[in-house]
């Protein structure tokens, strides 16, 4: 075979390779294009049954934020689940199983009356008892964050009683992807 030959034969070779590897890479983005798709679906699907609930439900920045009184969830100065509680939070873990694609935070607040660090550590406590009330009711320990947040970002005045008990509240934030990557 001449040293023109095995040139030629190699360049059809090459080329055929860039076509397969061409076909590929169409193949694999079309894949991916499908699984962002159903993701987005699914997100839609979830954000949706979300905003059913009897939960104050919003969304910003961060994502879908449901909030959820504390005085529903938690006695006073206390982290442990009230019985009354479980029936709304059945009903969001139903909702959050759906979201496969999410994270979700959970942050625990508390008025400002007490010291700093013991409503942080409270504000935490709150956070993390729902955390663990949610993954029992089948939505994965694993998407899910909890932080305490304490005092800050009061949504009332903390002079007043209803105002300290707006305060005490607990946000589930399913996060969306741009915040999750932040």
């Amino acid at each position: 075979m001449s040293w023109q030959r095995q040139q030629a034969d190699a360049q059809k070779a090459l080329q055929q390779a860039n076509l397969d590897e061409g076909r590929r890479a169409q193949e694999d983005l079309l894949k991916a294009r499908e699984q962002l798709t159903q993701a987005q679906t699914e997100a839609k699907e979830a954000a949706s049954k979300l905003l059913t609930l009897k939960s104050a439900v919003k969304e910003d920045e961060r994502g879908l934020v449901i909030t959820v009184s504390g005085n529903v969830l938690f006695a006073p100065g206390k982290s442990t689940l009230l019985p009354a509680s479980q029936a709304q939070l059945d009903e969001i873990a139903r909702a959050l199983v759906g979201t496969k694609t999410q994270r979700i935070v959970i942050e625990g607040f508390t008025d400002a009356t007490g010291s700093r660090e013991t409503n942080k550590r409270l504000s935490h406590n709150r956070a993390q008892a729902v955390v663990d009330y949610l993954a029992s009711k089948g939505v994965p320990s694993d998407r899910m964050e909890a932080v305490g947040r304490g005092p800050e970002r009061p949504i009332a005045s903390n002079r007043t009683v209803e105002g300290r008990a707006s305060n005490r509240r607990v946000e589930i934030v399913v996060q969306c992807e741009a915040a999750a990557r932040r």
